[in-house]
Formats: C-alpha cells, sequence, structure tokens
C-alpha cells in the first residue's frame, strides 16, 4: 500500500480517521510486542475506526511518522 502525495510516493500501511483530528494520516506499523499494528508515532488510536489512505496533502501527514520511515528527503 501507498499513499501519494504532490511531489512523493510513500509506501506503508498509512491510515487516518475521517473527522476532525483524527483526519492526520498515520503510518500502521508492526511492534516488538505483539501481532498487532498501532501508530508509527505512539498515537492512542483505534485501527477500527480509520480507513486507508491514497492521496493526502504533506500536512495532513504525522510528521514523527514520517521521521520514523525517513520518507522525506
Amino acid at each position: 500500500m501507498t499513499v501519494r502525495t504532490k511531489t512523493h510516493t510513500l509506501v506503508g500501511d498509512w491510515r487516518s480517521g475521517a473527522y476532525g483530528a483524527n483526519r492526520r494520516a498515520h503510518l500502521w506499523v508492526y511492534g516488538f510486542g505483539g501481532p498487532q499494528k498501532h501508530p508509527a508515532c505512539g498515537a492512542r488510536l483505534n485501527r477500527a475506526t480509520t480507513g486507508r489512505v491514497e492521496r493526502r496533502d504533506l500536512g495532513e501527514l504525522c510528521y514523527d511518522c514520517l521521521a520514523y520511515t525517513g520518507s522525506l528527503p
């Protein structure tokens, strides 16, 4: 899965909620403690209330998740 911005294509499981502050997209990764995915930045979100993201502006992506991946040059 990928998410596209105007200038970048970022690989990973990017998800966000539909409303309000949850609109910011986060990168979901597997943790060391178990088989469940969680946001790379440590945000406390319920995966069941999020949806897959295909296109977002760069400002709508979580900066901590971007730093986790080292996605921006």
